[in-house]
């Protein structure tokens, strides 16, 4: 998978493409109800939330190997 970070152009179009599939728009009719600020604060937001489910999920990880460690004899 290519990393977004070398081309953001193409990271930021993805994401609006996947924020208007979820509130149920189009590309075009987001990009007309949608001021930029607004795009760039779900923007964020999504980021975050993403930076959170990611380190929840490595924080289960580490708990799961950590418990099954102790059930070894």
């Amino acid at each position: 998978m290519r990393d977004p970070k070398r081309n953001p152009e193409k990271a930021e179009r993805a994401f609006m493409f996947r924020l208007a599939r979820d509130l149920s728009m189009t590309v075009a009719e987001l990009e007309r109800r949608m001021t930029t600020a607004e795009f760039t604060e779900w923007l964020a937001f999504c980021s975050a939330e993403a930076k959170e489910e990611a380190a929840a999920y490595k924080r289960a990880e580490q708990k799961g190997k950590r418990g099954s460690k102790r059930g070894r004899r």
